[in-house]
């Protein structure tokens, strides 16, 4: 039986490079992320690596997020070997009296 590894913000940069490796390496790949595209391709890649895949939407951003993660898909995911946290949030605010 493989094991399983849960990774945010697998759609892009190191969480993407993350649903690569793990994939090679067979193991059951759980992929979190906003972008719905970029979800599908992050299960196309570690599925064509021989990987058994899985992409649930979620945004981390939301207060709320990681508890309805667990609440709607505990079953999926109640066996997780490793959680990779690569989520991210960027914001970017005008600070006011600086210029360019």
């Amino acid at each position: 039986m493989s094991k399983t590894v849960l990774i945010t913000g697998a759609t892009s940069g190191i969480g993407f490079e993350c649903v690569r490796v793990f994939a090679r390496e067979g193991w059951r790949v759980v992929c979190l992320g906003r972008n719905p595209t970029r979800l599908k391709e992050a299960v196309e890649v570690a599925t064509a690596l021989g990987a058994q895949a899985l992409g649930l939407p979620v945004d981390f951003s939301e207060p709320d997020a990681a508890a309805d993660l667990f609440r709607h898909h505990a079953d999926t995911i109640a066996s997780v070997d490793v959680l990779v946290n690569s989520a991210g949030v960027s914001a970017i605010a005008k600070v006011e009296g600086l210029s360019d």
